[in-house]
């Protein structure tokens, strides 16, 4: 237990180093998880009264056409 505290003891260059990874991983896991949340409640195209953009493409060809 004593060698992980001196291994992340921030007054050395290592522990500065790894505390430095550390952090950054988590804060990246933090705004990854919020950023795709605001991607799912985001995902659907809006018009400018927020209403959501229904696309209707249904394409049929008749081609018994005489």
């Amino acid at each position: 237990m004593e060698a992980i505290i001196d291994l992340l003891n921030p007054s050395t260059t290592t522990g500065s180093l790894l505390i430095g990874i550390i952090s950054g991983l988590i804060s990246g896991l933090i705004l990854g998880f919020f950023s795709g949340k605001k991607y799912e409640t985001n995902k659907f195209a809006t018009k400018g009264n927020q209403s959501p953009i229904i696309h209707s493409s249904d394409i049929k060809v008749n081609t018994h056409d005489k």
